[in-house]
Parts: structure tokens; C-alpha cells; sequence
């Protein structure tokens, strides 16, 4: 356990935004688990626990183009 006075911010989890709901969290959690596995939709389902199915569906859902490798909205 990290002691929240050790002043060692490398171990800290980053701040979560108070106030968002809980999809727009899920959508920031989907967005940065793509990002860091530089886009792998199967990479980024498995390390969130979900299928490729979901993962599609939910970026659907955003408006994101099917299969892109980049996250810009459809148009």
C-alpha cells in the first residue's frame, strides 16, 4: 500500500475525475486502453474483460469508424 504522505507520486494511480458519469468513464477507460495498445481492438478487450464484440459495439456507440486504427469521429 502506498502511504499518501510519502510524497512518491510514480506510485500514485492518476486523480479520477470527480463528477463524470459512469459512462463517460467507461468511454475514457475504453479510449486510453485503445491508445495504449496502439489501437489492437483484441489487445484492449482482453486487458478491459470484454469481447472484441463489445469493445466494437461500445466505439460504434461513440461514433467511432469501424476497424480504424485511429479514434476520429465517423463522418
Amino acid at each position: 500500500m502506498v502511504d499518501p504522505d510519502s510524497g512518491d507520486k510514480a506510485e500514485r494511480a492518476p486523480p479520477v475525475p470527480v463528477g463524470l458519469s459512469l459512462e463517460e468513464m467507461e468511454r475514457k477507460l475504453i479510449e486510453a486502453t485503445l491508445e495504449h495498445f496502439g489501437g489492437h481492438r483484441e489487445r484492449a478487450a482482453k486487458a478491459l474483460g470484454i469481447g472484441v464484440r463489445t469493445l466494437c459495439g461500445k466505439l460504434r456507440q461513440y461514433g467511432y469508424a469501424p476497424r480504424a486504427k485511429t479514434f476520429s469521429k465517423a463522418a
